[in-house]
């Protein structure tokens, strides 16, 4: 218990002006809708780099799959047999979040079937309901924060955990707004994201380049 005490002391002097790093898993679970059954190539999981400095973060997908041709067994309950459908699992090649924290704002930029796609938006506000639950993650102190939001109709319950050792108000893709960084987001039935080698240099100077000035590197 002592040897844990001292642990969190020393990542208690995070600040905004360190290099944060680590990886971002993805694992899908189920899909929107009356239909929540994935293919296999949809359960794939999504590994993204993170990183963060100067208040602000970049999150980069580095395990790309692009769109792919997929089976699924499906099950025909008005007339009880099981049959096979073809789908297409659309997925990106590249896909890149740049977040601006002082500025409230994101970019993203994506290719899908060789398209490129890029948006710049303010980033949401999520209302979080923090609890005096808490668990250890990556060696770290995290508490427990939920909030519901509405996707595609659909009124979606997360769960985040963050930890206020590492005072960043940030988290993978658009999520964020704690008083620390989220080390692991779910969504009910859909995904489970963790933060995984996570890391800070106190001498490390990361510049993170505006998407719009570096996606064609």
């Amino acid at each position: 218990m002592k040897k844990l005490f001292i642990f969190f002391i020393a990542f208690s002097h995070i600040v905004v002006s360190q290099t944060i790093t680590g990886n971002y898993v993805v694992q899908k679970i189920g899909g929107i809708g009356g239909d929540r059954k994935l293919t296999e190539k949809s359960k794939k999981v999504d590994i993204y780099k993170y990183t963060f400095y100067d208040n602000k973060s970049k999150i980069e997908l580095i395990n790309p799959t692009g769109t792919q041709i997929d089976t699924i067994i499906k099950y025909n309950s008005q007339y009880d047999f099981n049959y096979e459908t073809v789908e297409t699992v659309i997925a990106p090649s590249k896909s890149i979040y740049s977040k601006d924290l002082l500025n409230n704002s994101y970019e993203r930029f994506w290719i899908i079937n060789d398209k490129e796609n890029y948006i710049i938006e303010k980033l949401p506000v999520m209302n979080w309901t923090i609890s005096n639950e808490t668990k250890i993650l990556e060696g770290i102190l995290c508490k427990k924060a939920t909030t519901t939001l509405t996707n595609y109709g659909y009124t979606i319950k997360y769960t985040a955990w963050y930890s206020e050792k590492v005072p960043v108000n940030d988290g993978p893709f658009d999520y964020g707004g704690l008083p620390g960084l989220i080390f692991e987001i779910s969504a009910e039935n859909l995904f489970v994201c963790n933060l995984i080698n996570f890391k800070y240099d106190e001498k490390l100077k990361t510049i993170i380049e505006p998407i719009r000035v570096s996606k064609k590197d």
